[in-house]
């Protein structure tokens, strides 16, 4: 039993082409075949957009979302570019895949192969309301990757097990009084990590000796000025302890 009905129509001379269709009981996206004319072949690099033979009136309240199919992505570098991508409810031109590949191979698009999914949403339009001020979070201006790729200790206490030997293993040293009290520094000074926003930080000395983008470089570089530098990534409102 569908939730919804989806009228559509073909483009003449495209009858051959398979039609969307659900692969398995529970799948979420429908796979869209491609109604290229010939083989058409993506080099690595390229982008094109693909035929798909249908329009589609998609019921007001809910778009069609085009995205990529995951064996094409992982096998073959084949992705949909602006995935996901949308189609309106008040689009009636021809369904069109933007298909690029990022893999480093040739791949070659023939005609009834399913290239990507469609996925049938529910949308919720908004309103925007202009403020001169918003709600504060603990999160801010934090974007674009703050959060990292590793979990770490929010400012609240550095690693008890602090390596201060370059690789060597110290698990069973005390964590350096200088550490501590370049740590202490830090929490009293959020005005001067924020000067370095999306930055690695080196605190010695009761200040910030070093800074840049990499971290084994700014802790080269603290080291080669002769300091045991407390590493931490400023996020301007936040700071994560290394």
């Amino acid at each position: 039993m569908s939730d919804i009905e989806i009228h559509f129509t073909r483009r003449a001379g495209t009858e051959d082409v398979p039609l969307p269709k659900y692969m398995s009981e529970h799948a979420s996206g429908m796979d869209v075949c491609a109604a290229v004319e010939q083989p058409l072949t993506l080099a690595p690099g390229d982008v094109k957009l693909i035929p798909t033979g249908i329009t589609v009136a998609i019921p007001p309240g809910y778009e069609i979302q085009v995205r990529p199919r995951s064996g094409l992505a992982l096998k073959h570098g084949l992705t949909v570019v602006n995935a996901p991508g949308t189609i309106d409810s008040d689009y009636r031109g021809e369904v069109g895949i933007i298909l690029g590949n990022v893999g480093r191979q040739p791949f070659t698009v023939e005609r009834g192969m399913r290239i990507a999914q469609l996925v049938v949403q529910r949308v919720i339009r908004a309103e925007l309301v202009e403020q001169e001020t918003l709600s504060k979070t603990a999160r801010s201006s934090g974007g674009f990757g703050h959060t990292g790729l590793m979990d770490a200790p929010l400012v609240g206490q550095p690693q008890a097990l602090y390596n201060t030997a370059g690789g060597a293993d110290t698990r069973s040293a005390p964590m350096p009084a200088t550490i501590l009290d370049s740590y202490r520094w830090l929490l009293d000074h959020p005005d001067e990590e924020a000067k370095y926003q999306g930055e690695f930080i080196a605190v010695a000395d009761r200040k910030i000796v070093a800074h840049g983008k990499v971290c084994g470089e700014v802790m080269e570089e603290a080291r080669r000025l002769g300091y045991e530098p407390l590493i931490a990534y400023a996020y301007g409102e936040e700071v994560y302890v290394l």
